[in-house]
């Protein structure tokens, strides 16, 4: 939380500054910033929680499955076009993914193995929904990078509540 609150005290003038320069940004860009902020809290929620139950070389692996997941929610959401390369890599990446899981293995080495592969793979998509809409938030307006990630870092804060 205080790390957030240094983080605003940054982002605030030069978001300020942002808007004078470029404008306000649209309702739909405050909006996605929102929604990617939302998406970033329970992608570190859930990435905490796995670090504590799988331990920390498992969760950090467990988190890129957002290297599959981004490129299925553009080709789900929008219908871009994925590569051959990817085609072939993704099934490899999470083969891989499973077996730093822990499928296969019949020892246990964490506390609740299964919920914290869960939650792990449950972050990755989780961030890679969040650069997605990040994305799509930057096309809506051009220059309000500072903006938008002040808003996003504001709305991880509070994921509870409704815009």
């Amino acid at each position: 939380m205080v790390r957030c609150l240094f983080a605003a005290l940054i982002l605030a003038p030069l978001a300020m500054h942002e808007v004078g320069r470029k404008g306000t940004p649209s309702r739909r860009f405050v909006l996605g910033a929102a929604v990617a902020g939302a998406l970033l809290g329970v992608d570190f929620m859930l990435a905490s929680q796995s670090l504590l139950l799988v331990g920390a070389g498992v969760s950090s692996v467990l988190l890129n499955t957002q290297i599959v997941a981004f490129p299925l929610l553009a080709r789900c959401l929008q219908g871009q076009r994925v590569t051959r390369a990817f085609l072939i890599s993704a099934p490899m990446v999470l083969i891989g993914v499973a077996l730093v899981g822990g499928l296969g293995q019949s020892g246990r080495t964490a506390s609740l193995p299964i919920t914290g592969v869960l939650m792990g793979g449950a972050a990755g998509v989780a961030y890679a929904a969040y650069l997605y809409v990040s994305r799509q938030g930057s096309s809506d307006a051009p220059g309000h990078a500072i903006t938008g990630l002040l808003i996003a870092r504001w709305r991880q804060q509070r994921p509870g509540r409704v815009c």
